[in-house]
């Protein structure tokens, strides 16, 4: 069998800190006895279907029951020889209050707009508006490439 530290992993998606510590050590004698060689928690708490149910001062992402619940995970994972892993923050990807769409340490998405010529054409005027719209809160927009395709009918 290949080594622990080869063999797959997964992400885990916990409802952030609404997790039992003896659930999440149960949990990580099953991926061990599966034959995982470990996991990377996420805390997301869109994973919860009832949102009433989350109270984020008391079970959000860093709160005492969510480091509960990742002490349990280490431990169990020390002890099985797994790898556990954990995303930079809450939500995936990285989302907190003190990070705006704009600013470096958010994640990036790379947009795409589109313009049909004729052949032999040439263009001037604005850069294309992308297909899909940006999300809520990004303003800032920045050209990286131009490309030119053949595209037969």
């Amino acid at each position: 069998a290949p080594a622990r530290s080869v063999r797959p992993k997964f992400r885990w998606w916990w409802p952030d800190g609404m997790v039992d510590p003896d659930e999440v050590a149960r949990e990580i004698d099953q991926i061990a006895d599966a034959g995982f060689g470990g996991a990377e928690i996420a805390a997301v708490h869109h994973s919860i279907r009832d949102k009433s149910l989350l109270d984020t001062a008391h079970h959000g992402w860093g709160s005492r029951p969510w480091r509960d619940g990742v002490e349990a995970a280490l431990r169990r994972a020390v002890r099985r020889g797994l790898t556990v892993d954990l995303t930079l923050g809450p939500s995936w990807p990285v989302a907190v209050p003190g990070v705006t769409p704009d600013e470096e340490a958010a994640a990036q998405e790379l947009a795409h707009g589109h313009t049909a010529l004729a052949a032999g054409a040439t263009y001037r005027g604005p850069v294309p508006a992308p297909v899909h719209e940006a999300a809520t809160g990004v303003r800032a927009q920045r050209l990286l490439a131009v490309q030119a395709a053949r595209v037969d009918p």
